[in-house]
């Protein structure tokens, strides 16, 4: 809309995301030791995170519904997701999606 009246436009990037090599390792040592789920709180950190997990069979619990959508985006269906973005809405959201797990 800006540039249409002929405003300069320019769009910095706040941050970016990237791969934690070292947060992947500790991730594939924690499902190789039998973790039963795994916590996501941002969809990017869901995607960089579905392979391993796919291989796994540990539930995935999202914080809310738009890294929800980032996991069935990937082919990961939630146990659980938070109702809200808070730690007590989160920690419920574990339990639930750990309920009736072996």
């Amino acid at each position: 809309m800006l540039r249409k009246i002929g405003a300069r436009v320019d769009v910095p990037a706040a941050y970016r995301t990237l791969p934690d090599p070292e947060g992947l390792r500790e991730l594939n040592r924690a499902l190789a030791l039998g973790a039963d789920a795994v916590t996501f709180a941002s969809p990017s950190a869901a995607v960089l995170a579905v392979p391993a997990l796919k291989l796994s069979g540990a539930a995935a619990i999202a914080i809310g519904p738009t890294t929800a959508s980032a996991l069935r985006a990937k082919g990961v269906t939630p146990a659980a997701v938070s109702k809200k973005p808070d730690p007590e809405s989160f920690a419920r959201a574990v339990v639930a999606g750990l309920r009736g797990r072996p």
